[in-house]
Formats: C-alpha cells, sequence, structure tokens
C-alpha cells in the first residue's frame, strides 16, 4: 500500500489491502463512519490524510419455508434457503409459490427479517397453509353425492355409487382411490 505522496504528484487510486482473517474489504472512506468513500488521490491534494477502511465478515443465514401437514395441523419442511450475506445485515423473506400451498401472512410463528449475527445462524421462517377444495360428484341424473372437502394431497375413495332408475352405474370417469391435487 501507498503511505505518502508528494504535493503535485500525480493522482492515484488506493490499493486494496491484503485481506485478514476471512473479511471482505469494502472500501476506503474519509470518515470513521464510514460514509464518505474515496477511491482515489488527486492531483494538488494537500495535508494529512487518514483514511479508514470498511470490513465485512461474511456469513450466512437460512429461511425455511414450512407447509401445513395434512393429518395434524403440524407443519413440515417444504424448502430450505441458505443465503451469503455479511455479519450486521439485514435480511429478509420472500414467500416463493408451491403447488397446493398458500402463503399465510402473519403466521404467530413467522420471521421474515432479521439481522445476520456474528455467531449463530439466523433462520427466517414463512408459513404456508394447505389449500382446501371441494370435491362434487356429477351424477348426471342420478342420485345426489354429497360434496367432499378435502386438503390438497388427500385421498379419496370413491362414493358409494349413484342409482338411477333403468340404469346400471358403470364407473367413474377417474381413478380411486384419488389423490387431490
Amino acid at each position: 500500500l501507498k503511505k505518502a505522496y508528494k504535493l503535485g504528484e500525480a493522482s492515484f487510486d488506493l490499493e486494496d489491502p491484503i485481506e485478514t482473517g476471512g473479511k471482505v474489504f469494502k472500501g476506503w472512506f474519509l470518515d470513521e463512519d464510514l460514509t464518505e468513500e474515496v477511491t482515489r488521490v488527486k492531483v494538488g491534494t494537500q495535508g494529512d490524510l487518514t483514511f479508514y477502511a470498511k470490513w465485512d465478515v461474511p456469513a450466512t443465514y437460512k429461511v425455511v419455508h414450512y407447509g401445513e401437514a395434512l393429518e395434524d395441523g403440524e407443519y413440515v419442511v417444504l424448502e430450505t434457503q441458505t443465503f451469503d450475506s455479511f455479519v450486521g445485515r439485514e435480511a429478509i423473506a420472500k414467500p416463493l409459490e408451491f403447488e397446493g400451498f398458500t402463503y399465510t401472512a402473519d403466521h404467530d410463528l413467522e420471521v421474515l427479517e432479521g439481522v445476520v449475527p456474528e455467531e449463530g445462524i439466523l433462520e427466517l421462517k414463512v408459513y404456508y397453509t394447505r389449500n382446501v377444495y371441494e370435491v362434487t360428484f356429477d351424477t348426471q341424473g342420478g342420485s345426489e353425492i354429497d360434496p367432499l372437502t378435502v386438503k390438497y394431497g388427500e385421498v379419496i375413495e370413491a362414493p358409494v355409487p349413484p342409482t338411477k332408475v333403468g340404469y346400471e352405474f358403470d364407473g367413474w370417469n377417474v381413478e380411486f382411490p384419488y389423490e387431490v391435487k
């Protein structure tokens, strides 16, 4: 690194220091608060100068996407994402789209943002409710069959066959057991 300059000397770019301890150099600044970035010393600059190095410490954080289980109302992991970041940076989780699930805003256990810690792992949590559907049976004029309310991924059995005077039931147009999608 260049440590001194002479009045009238040509402008020069500030060099990056050697990395230490796995930190990442993010630039030189004129102030201790690291708000006035500087990249070069220009011809005609006078007086002593002090430059402050900004360093970031690499870190990761996780976003875990939870979907409502089919049976017990608990939640299971649909997907886990790991992102690179830096200690002290804000991290924000973004809901994804999963077939058969709808993002649940304001879930009690939801954690959509946080600051990447120096130690430990930041884990953001996003929750999704399993979609619910109504399954109806078109009996083509036969006896009525009550509709079923089922969740995405639920497997249903064939209902009792409908009856219709003068006709014999020939079957449904889907295979049973049937997984609702």
